[in-house]
């Protein structure tokens, strides 16, 4: 499926588990690693953007105060970026990703490609937000930006991110909980839930 199916995805499925009655539907947070970063950051902006949800066809089940935030590891969002990457190969491997992504070759034609970029539909009611990655092979660029975006509205972030001093930390590297940075993260994770939920 292709952009922004995977995300319309996301209100259907809650909208399943609320008929099952296992979850708390007034206490919601949303998470996601890499791609399902970006996927938890778009459902959370059309939850509270009548704009982007109404051009995307997405629909929320949940009642507006009921999504208390999102937990963001590792993702790309600063989408329009990606299409300037100078290095050929990168390049070439993006051209891909963009081509399945929106259904099209060219994707940066498509009609829905200013709808792509989280950032530019971010408002004061946007929810709060945890985002990290790592400094190698990463979107540590893309996590900076959102948490500006995101603090520019008046919307709490919490970021955490490492200096090349602390030696490599890989994309995805919170599922490394082997790891001293994979245990911050867990912590970071408790802390943000409790702070969501409070």
């Amino acid at each position: 499926k292709t952009f922004p199916v995977q995300i319309r995805q996301i209100g259907e499925a809650l909208t399943e588990i609320i008929k099952l009655e296992q979850i708390d539907e007034s206490r919601v947070v949303v998470a996601g690693d890499s791609a399902g970063a970006y996927l938890a950051l778009q459902f959370s902006l059309c939850h509270t953007n009548a704009v982007l949800a109404d051009h995307l066809g997405v629909k929320s089940p949940l009642e507006k105060s009921a999504l208390k935030g999102a937990l963001l590891y590792c993702g790309p969002y600063d989408i329009s970026s990606l299409s300037e990457v100078k290095d050929k190969t990168l390049r070439f491997v993006i051209s891909r990703i963009g081509w399945s992504f929106m259904g099209q070759k060219d994707w940066k034609k498509s009609p829905l490609i200013d709808f792509v970029t989280p950032m530019d539909y971010i408002t004061k009611e946007s929810v709060p937000c945890y985002i990290t990655d790592g400094n190698t092979l990463s979107f540590e660029s893309h996590g900076r930006a959102l948490g500006k975006a995101l603090r520019a509205q008046g919307v709490f972030v919490r970021e955490r991110y490492f200096d090349q001093a602390e030696g490599k930390v890989g994309h995805g590297y919170e599922a490394a909980l082997d790891t001293d940075q994979g245990l911050l993260c867990l912590k970071d994770t408790y802390e943000m839930l409790e702070k969501f939920f409070a």
